[in-house]
């Protein structure tokens, strides 16, 4: 729901403007992205993660469209610089409160490593120079495709199988993004012929 929430905000608040191809792309692939989740979520307890997941969907919605309509010009490693200290101010304290008891070992260290390196720093970077770069709509419609490589990347590292709906789902998603991306560039083009006339 994140990436058409997105859409919408971007439409509302940051001035873009989306074709019905660019909202059937993201339709399909946020079915797509619940048909693989099926397997998944089918013994799924809903409950207060569903509050804290919503409210997540809201910020990332909202923090897309804000990041591309405030900071345009910013280079983006300050950018997810001060969103990581931003984040590690807030949450550390809470985490040293309430986290519980912990094991320090190889595997902590490791996984504490990649989820503040690769993914906080790594990809939040890749996120700000995205949005920097395209519409937040179009950053929104790549957003659909996480579920699919969090899956494929969780069968070797986790050993979790990888359910053939879960394919089924992963290829409807892609159409859906490669729908709204594919718009994109053809209108780059037409944009780009259009100024060398």
């Amino acid at each position: 729901c994140a990436p058409r929430l997105a859409t919408a905000f971007a439409i509302a608040f940051g001035g873009e403007r989306c074709s019905r191809r660019v909202w059937a792309g993201l339709v399909s692939g946020l079915g797509g992205v619940a048909i693989g989740l099926i397997p998944s979520l089918s013994s799924a307890h809903l409950g207060l993660g569903l509050l804290f997941t919503t409210t997540s969907m809201l910020g990332l919605a909202g923090g897309t469209v804000l990041q591309k309509r405030w900071t345009t010009g910013v280079d983006p490693r300050v950018s997810a610089a001060v969103q990581s200290t931003t984040g590690a101010v807030l949450f550390v304290p809470a985490a040293l409160i309430v986290g519980g008891r912990y094991e320090l070992s190889a595997k902590l260290i490791g996984t504490g490593l990649w989820l503040g390196l690769g993914m906080g720093i790594g990809a939040l970077i890749v996120l700000v120079t995205l949005i920097s770069r395209i519409d937040a709509s179009r950053v929104g419609a790549l957003l659909l495709l996480v579920p699919a490589v969090t899956a494929i990347a969780s069968w070797p590292a986790l050993g979790e199988p990888v359910h053939a709906l879960t394919f089924v789902g992963m290829a409807i998603a892609a159409a859906g993004v490669g729908t709204v991306l594919l718009r994109d560039r053809k209108s780059t083009r037409l944009n780009s012929s259009h100024i060398t006339i």
